[in-house]
């Protein structure tokens, strides 16, 4: 019996690798080369923080500092300007104050990120509407 439910868990796992190797990449889909391998801070509505509020996209990955904590997940671009963000997931540092709120606030606005546009040098990311929600300017650290 417990021969037959491995043999069984193996063929299941065949199917689900032959099915992976079946997919394809939509090929709309792309990786902006200006949005890659660039990094970007915020530049309106900028709380008083330590430390800036980032964004890198880099190879269909996204990570950057909220606030409070840094947040890393994946994305694709579209040729079309649309902007897909996987769920974040976040580093659990506790804050409060200031920060947290400000965490809250970006999460929130970069959950709701719909399309982006590259306009004058920066990057603005709206939501379905085409409404700003996030405005950033190239980051160059020192």
């Amino acid at each position: 019996m417990q021969h037959k439910y491995w043999r069984l868990v193996l063929v299941g796992c065949l199917l689900l690798t032959l099915n992976a190797c079946n997919t394809k990449a939509n090929p709309s889909s792309i990786h902006d080369p200006l949005l890659n391998q660039s990094q970007w801070v915020l530049a309106k509505n900028v709380p008083n923080l330590s430390r800036p509020i980032t964004v890198l996209f880099e190879r269909g990955r996204m990570s950057g500092f909220n606030g409070c904590n840094s947040y890393s997940g994946n994305y694709i671009a579209n040729e079309d300007g649309t902007l897909a963000l996987g769920q974040p997931s976040v580093s659990r540092i506790l804050c409060s104050g200031v920060p947290s709120q400000t965490e809250r606030d970006y999460m929130d606005k970069l959950a709701r990120v719909r399309i982006y546009a590259l306009v004058r040098g920066q990057l603005v990311l709206l939501d379905a509407q085409r409404k700003p929600l996030l405005t950033f300017q190239t980051y160059k650290p020192t």
